[in-house]
């Protein structure tokens, strides 16, 4: 298995378009007041939790197994496992039904929309949108130092 999740953001004055492949991920953070961001998510994991993902897999062919305790898995057809559902480069898993097409989503942006993070699951699996957003917050306006606190968390 030598694939990749992918997250890009393409963003314009008043929007914003979100392409995801896998369990990378788009957050946004917005001010309430000086002292609140809030995160919203503006991908989704794209992975066989979800039951579209999976029923695409299992339409395909393709096997999802759960174990306690782990992530759920698609078989491809010689045994090897893997966590998400669309992926670049994952060939062995076309057969199966995983895809390297990306599901696309759009937003409007307003001015309390004050930064965008785009993290693969090395972010997500230890912190929340939220704590992530947070950390961005107590790093502002520095972008750079935000970066680093989210890599060190």
């Amino acid at each position: 298995v030598n694939g990749t999740t992918a997250i890009v953001a393409v963003v314009q004055p008043t929007r914003v378009w979100v392409g995801c492949l896998g369990d990378s991920r788009c957050v946004m953070g917005s001010k309430r007041d000086a002292d609140t961001w809030v995160a919203t998510d503006l991908s989704e994991d794209q992975t066989p939790v979800k039951p579209a993902e999976r029923q695409r897999i299992e339409e395909a062919g393709g096997v999802v197994t759960e174990e306690d305790g782990t992530k759920p898995r698609i078989w491809s057809s010689d045994l090897k496992a893997l966590s998400v559902s669309r992926s670049l480069g994952d060939h062995g898993f076309c057969d199966v039904g995983v895809t390297c097409e990306a599901a696309i989503t759009d937003f409007p942006l307003t001015k309390s929309d004050v930064c965008l993070i785009l993290a693969s699951d090395g972010v997500w699996e230890y912190m929340t949108s939220q704590e992530a957003v947070e950390c961005c917050r107590t790093n502002w306006p520095n972008a750079f130092y935000a970066s680093n606190a989210l890599i060190d968390e």
